[in-house]
């Protein structure tokens, strides 16, 4: 699912401003994180169960193939690496 146009220009911006962020879906896969803590937090949600071993989609529950989402724009794989 790509991001809004105008969404996607933002985190960009963000990107280039060198703060730490290496391309935009490291920067959105970090926005997304940290809202989903918030949201759980305020409603008292479980916390999101611990992420799978890797190479397994956490969606489909099988093997990835080595492959990750991209954003629109080309952005390729990011994350913090944890």
């Amino acid at each position: 699912m790509p991001l809004q146009r105008g969404l996607l220009e933002r985190a960009r911006r963000v990107v280039e401003a060198g703060i730490g962020y290496r391309n935009v879906t490291e920067f959105v896969n970090d926005a997304v994180r940290r809202r989903l803590e918030e949201v759980e937090a305020l409603y008292n949600l479980p916390k999101a169960p611990a992420r799978p071993p890797a190479g397994v989609d956490a969606e489909q529950g099988g093997p990835t193939g080595g492959m990750s989402p991209v954003l629109e724009g080309g952005e390729g794989r990011g994350g913090r690496g944890g």
